[in-house]
């Protein structure tokens, strides 16, 4: 299991590695020889298509504690939905909950451990990910947008939490009907 301590500057937005650690799952468990060469294999094969060591290298360093959650604001979406913004050169970022996959440990990243957190933006067969696109949507389609994921749970719509960058937004769950976001 690795630990890592990142720290994230908001202001230039660099991240930098505190400390890093790497911890066994169970010592007493004796390691697989067959499983370990094909682990092994896999990994060269990645440094090879991509010139580093993707799994390894030290790309960034995380401060905080990073946990993903369907159910409300944290950091791991917020930190997704600014990358998409600044991606995109947007006024605003949306990332939905069930598209990131795992948060983020203190201390050092590499490039596998970042794209871990949205792993299932990529095609295996293409070895591409998706393109984040830039949209341009009149306020009210924004906001019919943002109501019906307000409302998707009660609706019967497999949507999750959204995390948005770039706007503060006041709703209710319980108030406003069919139109739970107030601004």
């Amino acid at each position: 299991r690795p630990h890592a301590l990142l720290s994230f500057d908001t202001k230039t937005h660099k991240v930098t590695l505190k400390s890093y650690a790497l911890h066994p799952v169970l010592e007493s468990i004796a390691e697989n020889e067959s499983i370990k060469t094909m682990i092994e294999e896999q990994d060269r094969a990645l440094v090879a298509k991509y010139g580093f060591d993707v799994l390894n290298a030290r790309v960034a360093d995380c401060e905080h504690a990073m946990t993903h959650d369907v159910t409300s604001e944290n950091l791991i979406g917020n930190f997704v939905a600014d990358a998409y913004r600044s991606a995109a050169d947007a006024n605003m970022g949306l990332e939905e909950a069930q598209l990131v996959s795992s948060g983020l440990t203190p201390g050092a990243l590499s490039t596998m451990d970042l794209f871990n957190v949205t792993p299932h933006i990529v095609s295996a067969s293409t070895g591409k990910t998706w393109t984040i696109h830039r949209l341009s949507l009149p306020g009210s389609h924004l906001r019919s947008i943002l109501n019906l994921a307000l409302l998707a749970e009660k609706i019967g719509i497999p949507l999750d939490w959204i995390s948005i960058s770039g706007a503060e937004l006041i709703y209710s769950k319980t108030q406003g009907g069919a139109n739970p976001l107030h601004q």
